[in-house]
């Protein structure tokens, strides 16, 4: 389950007397504006693991397979069609491990793999290494969470091996980079033993590769006990085009201490270096608050008297420390990432198997892809994961609402797509403490004909459109006959039986003690509707929900067209299975009726 928290937006309307000598800070109203942050860390992994086999006394990717094949041509194109066989081994040796070593992320592989098929690259051939590396259909996506672990999602919104991304460079990734491949954070800057003052301005710098775009960055103190996270830095702090980080950052006032900095990819935890590499930089505590607009909070500038004062009188008073207001003092200047949604909105009534357009734009802090999920309204968990990978700059997104979606009231809500914690950026409808449900709602109209179901369903009696595979075998098509698409066209005569061929043997069933015998209802008889005595192998009033539910439409009907006095008797529902399963019915399931 993924867990959210939220802070909520509260708008405080303040009438103060314009004051003629500036006042200090505390006499100030204190800012209630927060915003929003919903974490969705606690789910589970949303894309495939792929398994690996175990056995082999051969790495996975040494077997003959895609990976295999691929480093084995890689090599003997690498050679320009040179053959080695004419020179000796100790030579054969050294030019492929100089093309091994050029692979960088993929060396130790290389090796591995040019070492099992040694013999096979001498002779320019990858035969045995291509042995089992036959041609396939990709699965589509949008972005590697779309892809099992092994794989990257290419520009071309296909699944592909690692070891593509690694030989051809990330510039064909979807993503711009290849998540399913190790890389490195090195630190730049501070570096071990510099002193900074508090409240002054650093920069932190790294160099990256194969970290994605962005990255999160936690400070950390050293205690008598050990280390301690001190500050949360950043959080999905963009790098630049050669993955580099430069990110400025102040701490607070009367702060002292040894720290030092972990930057981690946003994309995987399994990428991340310390700032500095080893030791630690030194904090000294100064008398005065500020000595830079960093080391205060967003919403206020560093005045000339060290102290942090509101954004909102920066310009009023004139004052800040280096005679100009900062940026994050002007409105319009984001200082974190936000979506903000424009459609749907609390008022919106959607309807399933039609489309839902979802508006938004987005901050330039906001990376260029984002994913956008399906919540229940002050839920938790994702109930449908609504668009992967969609451009941020799109602003839009149609979706088409599935036919059997159950109704009810929904948030949506947006998070990067390389964010590993799936922390939220925007949510919509809003979170409003006033009022409990601020969801949009999405409703089900039944079906009424074959007609408003996809090709390969049937419109059954309860208004549902269920897959054609259910027609023939539940025969509860609205209007008694399965569609021409369902293979059927006829009308079905029930006769004694519920369904019509109750008796037909079926492959699968259930036995008392089972968690679907648990499943099973237990009905009790009405005045329409009555059963026969059960015995140790048959319980005429044990049956499956669903056979439950038709019961009582037809005893209905029964009534309504013989009197009152009329019944529905049922002989038999749920059976035991007999010993030849062979001989087992729709009874055994508790799906027939007699």
């Amino acid at each position: 389950m993924r867990v959210h928290c939220a802070i909520l937006a509260t708008l405080v309307c303040l009438s103060v007397a314009v004051p003629s000598v500036k006042p200090p800070m505390s006499n100030m109203p204190s800012s209630l504006a927060n915003f929003q942050r919903v974490s969705l860390a606690d789910h589970g992994e949303l894309r495939d693991t792929a398994a690996r086999s175990t056995m082999s006394l051969l790495p996975y990717y040494a077997e003959p397979g895609q990976d295999a094949c691929l480093i084995c041509e890689h090599v003997i194109e690498s050679l320009d069609g040179q053959p080695l066989y004419s020179v000796d081994l100790e030579a054969a040796q050294s030019a492929i491990d100089a093309i091994c070593d050029s692979l960088q992320l993929l060396k130790e592989q290389c090796n591995v793999i040019a070492a099992e098929y040694f013999a096979d690259i001498r002779h320019g051939s990858c035969e045995r290494a291509c042995s089992t590396h036959t041609a396939q259909r990709r699965a589509s996506c949008l972005s590697y969470k779309s892809c099992a672990s092994t794989e990257f999602c290419s520009t071309s919104q296909v699944c592909e091996p690692c070891t593509t991304c690694s030989l051809k460079g990330d510039d064909i990734s979807i993503d711009g980079f290849c998540p399913c491949l190790g890389g490195t954070i090195t630190g730049v800057a501070p570096t071990a033993d510099d002193e900074f003052a508090s409240g002054t301005e650093l920069r932190i710098k790294a160099t990256t590769q194969n970290a994605g775009p962005a990255v999160d960055v936690v400070a950390y103190k050293y205690t008598s006990t050990g280390t301690s996270t001190f500050a949360k830095v950043a959080r999905t702090a963009r790098l630049s085009e050669n993955g580099e980080l430069s990110l400025p950052y102040a701490f607070p006032a009367r702060t002292s201490g040894q720290f030092f900095f972990v930057v981690t990819s946003s994309a995987t935890a399994t990428v991340t270096g310390r700032i500095p590499a080893t030791g630690q930089f030194s904090v000294v505590a100064k008398d005065s608050d500020c000595h830079s607009h960093l080391a205060c909070s967003t919403d206020t500038y560093c005045d000339k008297y060290g102290s942090c004062y509101y954004c909102s009188e920066c310009e009023r008073w004139d004052d800040a420390f280096d005679e100009e207001c900062p940026e994050k003092c002007a409105t319009t200047v984001a200082t974190r990432p936000s979506v903000v949604f424009s459609a749907p909105v609390k008022d919106t009534v959607a309807v399933a198997d039609s489309y839902l357009l979802v508006k938004w734009s987005a901050n330039e802090l906001v990376l260029d892809r984002i994913d956008l999920y399906l919540l229940p309204v002050n839920g938790t968990s994702i109930v449908f994961n609504i668009a992967v990978g969609v451009p941020s700059s799109d602003g839009f997104f149609a979706w088409l609402i599935p036919r059997s979606f159950t109704g009810g009231k929904y948030w949506i809500a947006a998070t990067h797509t390389v964010d590993s914690g799936f922390k939220v950026i925007g949510l919509t409808p809003p979170y409003d403490s006033r009022f409990a449900d601020t969801g949009f709602t999405i409703v089900f109209e039944p079906c009424t004909s074959h007609d408003a179901c996809d090709e390969d369903q049937y419109c059954d009696n309860e208004g549902y459109c269920y897959s054609c595979d259910h027609c023939l075998v539940e025969k509860d098509a609205f209007d008694g006959a399965c569609p021409l698409e369902c293979g059927g066209g006829e009308f079905q005569d029930f006769g004694f039986y519920y369904p019509a061929e109750g008796e037909e043997p079926i492959t699968e069933f259930v036995r008392v003690g089972c968690p679907s015998f648990d499943d099973l209802v237990m009905k009790r008889e009405t005045s329409t509707l009555t059963f026969a005595k059960s015995t140790t192998t048959s319980q005429p009033n044990r049956m499956s929900q669903r056979l439950s539910s038709h019961l009582d439409v037809l005893a209905g009907l029964i009534s309504n067209t013989f009197g009152a006095d009329a019944q529905l008797h049922v002989v038999a529902a749920y059976q035991t299975p007999p010993l030849d399963t062979t001989r087992a019915s729709l009874h055994n399931a508790g799906r027939a009726a007699r």
